[in-house]
């Protein structure tokens, strides 16, 4: 094992660790079929947040290494941003779309909303409130708490559009060092709806290398995972992720 690897793993650690205290876990009678593939090798809740997310970046990386790649900015749907945010600029920025068939943007929106992406979206769990820990639907203005990559992330959702062509969810918030804004725009086609899902960073750990080097393929490997397990969920067909070793 090379020093150069200690130090890169060990500074990771570090921008992890700050971001937040150990993951949430919750026992509120969820569906007990959420999260049907093996996650055996997947990080255990009993770890530390800063070593789950690294486990985390390296699950993504290992099994879905097609879509460890980091976004091009020009990428970017039109539809303004947030104050402070812009993927010119920002140093963590990912893209992600899917085509989902016979859906409607709406469909889609509600599915977000009902804040229980953890049941189709291995590296989520439920939108909580962050006081008592209790399930909330996402409406605008809802504060929440949700885990991912390990650390558990305090958010508000900032936008809310629910129309028949076009439909819009985004939630702002972060943790220690870190600001983000997620969005989801979702359009409707001939054929169901195109779904966009981005998100941008900024603060202090995103200005660090070794996380904006990591974190950028390691958000858009996740969220395309995401987008995939929600159209197997939307459509009612099986999903086709694969198991971990």
């Amino acid at each position: 094992m090379s020093w150069r690897y200690v130090l890169s793993v060990g500074a990771v650690g570090v921008a992890a660790m700050m971001l937040g205290g150990c993951a949430a876990s919750s026992d509120d009678g969820s569906d007990p079929e959420a999260n049907t593939q093996d996650v055996s090798s997947i990080p255990s809740e009993g770890m530390p947040s800063w070593i789950q997310g690294l486990q985390w970046m390296g699950w993504l990386k290992e099994n879905y290494p097609e879509w460890y790649l980091t976004s091009n900015p020009s990428e970017v749907d039109a539809r303004p941003w947030g104050e402070g945010y812009d993927p010119r600029t920002n140093p963590v920025f990912s893209h992600n779309t899917i085509e989902i068939v016979g859906v409607t943007p709406r469909d889609v929106l509600a599915l977000l909303q009902a804040g229980r992406s953890d049941t189709y979206y291995q590296n989520s769990g439920p939108a909580l409130d962050c006081d008592t820990g209790e399930a909330v639907t996402l409406s605008l203005g809802t504060k929440y708490c949700w885990t991912t990559f390990g650390s558990v992330q305090h958010m508000q959702i900032v936008e809310l559009v629910s129309g028949d062509d076009e439909s819009v969810i985004a939630w702002e918030g972060g943790q220690f060092g870190v600001h983000a804004y997620h969005r989801w725009i979702m359009r409707k086609t001939s054929e169901g709806t195109h779904v966009i899902t981005e998100e941008c960073e900024h603060g202090l750990m995103p200005s660090i290398f070794i996380y904006k080097n990591k974190m950028n393929p390691s958000l858009r490997d996740g969220h395309e995972l995401w987008l995939h397990g929600m159209q197997a969920k939307l459509t009612g067909q099986p999903s086709e992720l694969r198991a971990t070793p």
